[in-house]
């Protein structure tokens, strides 16, 4: 008689501890679903807002586009279509080609931070850093097609002008010299510290076609123009 009331007793317990482990895995399942659904699929608003940004660059005239991305729509596109059809970048299922170029471009020619970023593009911090790694792996690997080196002949923009020919016929280009923003560890900062904060002192050399021939880029902003013309005819 003692044990059947023991078990009456226990037995509304052991139904109570059942429900209340069912609720617990509900509500844990449900939370996961909610947390997959905002990574995987952004929300309506924000693909509106990429949309109409990207548009917005590309279609509000070219003194708009070559303000924001240093380039104008033509050669953007060119730019982008290279990248697609060399499979060096890939349209993601959120993230077109057109877009990630878009970051990059922005971010180089305006020197903006990864925090003004997210706000321009409704994108993670991680997600703007990781394209702009991707996109500048992929510039990186397409430099041999646009910077060759001069043939040795002489141009025929010089060398059918009388006002250059014969003076400059041996002239294979046109070098300056230009700082560029860098962001290097604080303990090298100081060499890279020159007139216009940390930057790189970067020669470049073009043809009278205003194609680059050569490059040298990574002295300090420090470093005088003679010195970096030194190392290049070294």
């Amino acid at each position: 008689m003692a044990s059947w009331n023991d078990n009456e007793r226990v037995r509304p317990l052991v139904a109570a501890f059942t429900t209340i482990v069912v609720v617990v895995a509900c509500l844990i399942e449900e939370m996961n679903q909610t947390r997959q659904g905002r990574s995987k699929e952004p929300s309506i608003f924000r693909d509106l807002t990429r949309k109409r940004h990207m548009e917005r660059v590309l279609r509000s005239g070219r003194d708009y586009c070559v303000s924001y991305l240093r380039m104008d729509v033509g050669p953007f596109m060119h730019l982008a279509s290279i990248m697609r059809d060399k499979h060096l970048l890939l349209d993601t299922r959120y993230v077109s080609v057109e877009e990630q170029l878009s970051m990059f471009l922005h971010i180089v020619g305006h020197n903006t931070k990864n925090r003004t970023m997210r706000v321009e593009y409704v994108r993670s911090g991680e997600t703007i850093s990781r394209y702009f790694n991707n996109v500048l792996k992929a510039i990186c690997a397409i430099r041999d097609d646009f910077v060759h080196p001069p043939c040795g002949n002489c141009h025929s923009e010089i060398e059918c002008n009388p006002n250059w020919y014969p003076f400059f016929k041996d002239c294979i280009g046109l070098l300056d010299g230009t700082h560029i923003d860098a962001s290097v560890p604080l303990q090298e900062l100081p060499r890279f510290r020159g007139r216009k904060g940390p930057t790189q002192n970067v020669l470049a050399v073009v043809n009278p076609d205003l194609q680059f021939t050569y490059v040298l880029a990574g002295w300090e902003g420090s470093a005088n123009d003679f010195t970096v013309l030194k190392d290049a005819l070294s």
